[in-house]
């Protein structure tokens, strides 16, 4: 199947964000605990603006009555890849990643991916799994100054 015209979609202003993603979740859901609704509402603005997001995340969370199912969602959205990470923030890494200067200071900083957003790395430990994983071959002294 061919695409015959490309039609560009805009993001959505709050509130009409808000209110679809409630009419997708509905009136049952947002009610049925007393932290949903606010919780639904984080979901709502980590989607954007966009609709696709609002629509879908929004029917997979029409059922999710509990505020443990919402906060999963929240970390979930955290991770997905929007428009603005996959335009703005996802070049720059790139760029970054791909000008480091060998194959293990690349190594270090996908390890750092392992932890989740907004997550305070602990330097210590982290520098004795790169130990561990035996990344640390070339480099004979590392103070603890420098980490």
């Amino acid at each position: 199947m061919e695409a015959r015209e490309k039609i560009k979609v805009e993001c959505l202003e709050p509130k009409e964000a808000w209110k679809l993603f409630q009419d997708k979740v509905g009136d049952e859901t947002l009610n049925s605990h007393p932290d949903i609704r606010k919780l639904a509402k984080q979901v709502d603005e980590r989607c954007g603006g966009l609709p696709l997001a609002l629509i879908t995340i929004g029917r997979a969370m029409a059922w999710k009555t509990t505020p443990g199912d919402w906060k999963y969602a929240i970390e979930m959205v955290k991770r997905c890849t929007l428009r603005k990470m996959e335009n703005e923030v996802f070049p720059l890494l790139k760029f970054s990643y791909d000008n480091l200067p060998n194959v293990t200071m690349k190594c270090f900083l996908l390890y750092c991916c392992l932890y989740p957003e907004d997550y305070c790395i602990p330097k210590k430990r982290l520098v004795e799994y790169w130990f561990c994983e035996e990344m640390l071959n070339e480099f004979d002294r590392i103070s603890e100054a420098q980490v």
